[in-house]
């Protein structure tokens, strides 16, 4: 029952620390640290910090992670993003926590459970709350005396763990979701590589040219001038003969060469497989951002309109949706229109590379440049291709105030183009990666429209469920 819901202050339930700050340099190896990021981006603590930084023992006393423990982000550009919290689930050995967070860390007079004040702080009824204590000078600020004003209100243990189960029973579905689309993801990459990058098909073929005998398979690329190949030959005929290998189908080898040619620009590639580059393959497009001060580009706009920012928290590299939306006479002032269902998308800015397959119809800001794969390349081959030469995209990539990679620069870069049966082979089984993908998406957004609905209403008290207290 609501009645015995208890308002507490945060200050009555927890004790208030500071968190560490150290130089750039002490950054990138050492101990697990709790990155502001890390904070801002989860309800929980992820399992597993990946940020590094360098700590005494001391600080790690101070400044250690326990379950239970919540950190509020203290400092952000805006007031709306101020305060958002992360939970701990577990200890963290040695782990220490960003300066720019608050540990909260509960004292031991009142039992609270830590999968239930993640969700009540993330809730709107609090974020609320947050907003109205949120002070604004250059940047929004929150302090230990605000923190203290902060109020919250518990139900007896027993419903606490009971909405708690609830709604992390959905985000559990959700999670899930999340680490099948990344092997799938992981899966296609691991195929291009094999098929495309490392050309093992073509060494099961030269091999069994050569009798699957090594020394004169070898012989043979001595005699060609083709030395360098030796000893990837000799890594794939190691990997041949391992009880975990497993050769392509004769329907698929048959579609790759038996051998490899000279290419000045690109070396050693698969036999009759012509180079080509960006500008020949893909028609290439810029976007545009329609003036934010005219509302008729942007009220009422059912148009999705992407910027990099809708890819930089993406677990994935397909895009459904966006966090901005255009009208008709919006995209009439974008020269590249409206681009169609797989056209790949690549941030040409700030960073370069984040990388997306469009799943709806989309507009560009200027900070991407589009592909339509209409041509030899499938989408599908063609976000695997860009995935595998990030390093080299970002390598061709100026600026002075941030890198970028011009479409001028981007058309001239040059690429193998492979046998177009050999390219549908992999699109036919990638291209359903990607449909499982993609559903796993749309029911991931469904889960979680479901959590979002559910949780004001649990943490409120307005879906009662039934609980008499203990």
């Amino acid at each position: 029952m609501v009645s015995e819901w208890e308002e507490f202050s945060l200050a009555d339930l927890y004790e208030v620390s500071s968190g560490l700050s150290k130089p750039a340099k002490d950054f990138g190896s050492g101990y697990p640290f709790l990155s502001f990021k890390d904070v801002f981006n989860n309800f929980f603590v992820p399992n597993e910090l990946k940020q590094l930084v360098q700590s005494s023992k001391k600080e790690q006393s101070k400044c250690s992670i326990k379950r239970g423990d919540v950190f509020l982000t203290r400092t952000s550009e805006t007031m709306h993003e101020l305060g958002m919290s992360s939970v701990s689930l577990k200890d963290y050995e040695k782990a220490t926590f960003n300066g720019f967070t608050k540990r909260l860390r509960p004292k031991t007079n009142k039992k609270i459970i830590p999968e239930f004040i993640g969700y009540y702080l993330r809730s709107p009824m609090f974020r609320q709350e947050m907003l109205a204590f949120s002070t604004m000078s250059t940047r929004a600020s929150l302090n230990n005396e605000m923190i203290s004003r902060l109020k919250i209100t518990l139900p007896p243990e027993k419903t606490q763990s009971e909405i708690a189960h609830i709604l992390k029973s959905l985000d559990d579905k959700i999670e899930l979701n999340k680490k099948i689309n990344q092997t799938l993801e992981q899966m296609a990459q691991a195929m291009f590589k094999s098929w495309f990058v490392d050309f093992d098909p073509v060494f099961d073929n030269l091999l069994e040219k050569h009798d699957n005998n090594l020394e004169k398979s070898s012989a043979y690329l001595t005699n060609k001038g083709a030395e360098d190949l030796i000893p990837k030959l000799q890594q794939h005929h190691q990997i041949q003969q391992t009880s975990d290998y497993k050769p392509l189908p004769d329907h698929i080898r048959k579609e790759f060469p038996n051998d490899f040619q000279r290419h000045d620009d690109m070396g050693w590639i698969p036999e009759g497989w012509p180079v080509s580059t960006t500008n020949d393959e893909f028609d290439i497009y810029g976007g545009g951002t329609p003036s934010t001060k005219n509302p008729a580009f942007w009220k009422g706009g059912a148009i999705h309109w992407t910027t990099p920012k809708d890819l930089s928290s993406s677990t994935t590299k397909v895009l459904l949706d966006t966090d901005r939306k255009i009208t008709e006479e919006g995209l009439s002032k974008i020269s590249s229109g409206l681009l169609p269902i797989n056209t790949v998308l690549m941030s040409s800015r700030a960073p370069v590379g984040y990388l997306a397959l469009a799943k709806v119809p989309i507009a560009i800001n200027q900070g991407y440049i589009a592909l339509k794969c209409e041509n030899h390349l499938s989408p599908f081959y063609t976000i695997q291709w860009l995935n595998s030469i990030l390093d080299e995209i970002k390598g061709v990539s100026g600026g002075t105030t941030f890198q970028e990679i011009s479409k001028k620069t981007f058309r001239a870069i040059k690429l193998i183009v492979p046998n177009p049966d050999a390219i549908s082979l992999f699109t036919n089984f990638v291209s359903g990666l990607y449909d499982s993908i993609e559903t796993n998406l749309r029911n991931e957004k469904a889960l979680t429209l479901i959590r979002d609905s559910l949780l004001p209403k649990l943490i409120s008290g307005e879906i009662n469920l039934g609980d008499k207290g203990e």
